[in-house]
């Protein structure tokens, strides 16, 4: 765990690395969804941890994370490029959730130099916000974190992990948490997705109501180097209601990329 001054922004973020020696082999960025922070990655941090250097990180103006949230999806993917460059990735995998795959499809465009690959976990390239849920989300409150969390699993989703899910909600700043849905409701990458040329993964929930899998069916289409992965038994928080098949596809399409790049390097 450590803190890394980017801009303006004091950002805190878990990590594994024990080193800020040159390091070889992919690195994996976690960017969390809208009012979340990096213990959503709870159960890929865990399992990841073993085989590649990961970074889950709190987005400015999120849990541990100082400084000011940003404006818009844009400013944030403008962040996300400074963290990796502060940091010295120059074989980034960015990993994104919702929101965070937003972040992650504008940041495979302007910082592909840096990246080798995407994942985009219960996304789409556009995220449209119901009115209902913007008024909702003025502020936070159980009532609001109750609301969230009937949206955003599965009805067979784990009690323990949607009351934690809730927890967080309730500990996320308001303005944070409120602007972050506007963030995605301005975002639209509809026309330019198309232009995305890294190695992509796509991971959508059968049973996401938030971001319905149209929307990554969508990203499967028009992301001419994708893969795309459905999980069944899953909604809109996919790994965490079912690590085990996201962390599966992953480390799949992962040795994909390890094969390809030890090939380049041959």
């Amino acid at each position: 765990m450590a803190y890394i001054q980017t801009d303006k922004n004091k950002i805190y973020y878990a990590t594994n690395r024990k080193s800020w020696k040159t390091e070889s082999g992919l690195q994996l960025v976690f960017i969390h969804g809208a009012g979340g922070d990096h213990r959503t990655w709870i159960f890929q941090i865990e399992h990841f941890r073993k085989h590649y250097n990961f970074y889950a990180l709190d987005l400015p103006g999120h849990a541990f994370s100082k400084g000011e949230r940003c404006a818009d999806i844009e400013e944030y993917a403008h962040f996300i490029g400074n963290f990796i460059i502060t940091l010295g990735l120059k074989e980034s995998i960015l990993i994104g959730h919702s929101m965070g795959g937003a972040i992650a499809q504008i940041s495979a465009l302007k910082y592909a130099s840096h990246i080798k690959g995407i994942v985009l976990i219960g996304t789409g390239a556009r995220l449209k916000v119901s009115p209902l849920f913007l008024e909702k989300f003025m502020q936070i409150n159980p009532e609001t974190a109750d609301f969230f969390c009937t949206c955003a699993f599965a009805k067979t989703a784990d009690s323990d992990i949607i009351s934690k899910a809730k927890e967080m909600i309730l500990g996320t700043s308001p303005d944070a948490f409120y602007h972050d849905f506007v963030a995605c409701n301005n975002f639209d990458m509809m026309n330019d997705v198309k232009n995305i040329s890294l190695p992509t993964l796509i991971i959508g929930a059968a049973k996401d109501q938030m971001t319905p899998l149209k929307y990554s069916q969508y990203l499967h289409e028009h992301i001419s180097s994708s893969e795309l992965v459905i999980v069944e038994n899953a909604g809109h928080m996919i790994m965490l209601e079912n690590p085990i098949q996201v962390n599966k596809a992953i480390d799949r399409w992962l040795a994909g990329i390890r094969s390809h790049t030890s090939g380049s390097l041959g």
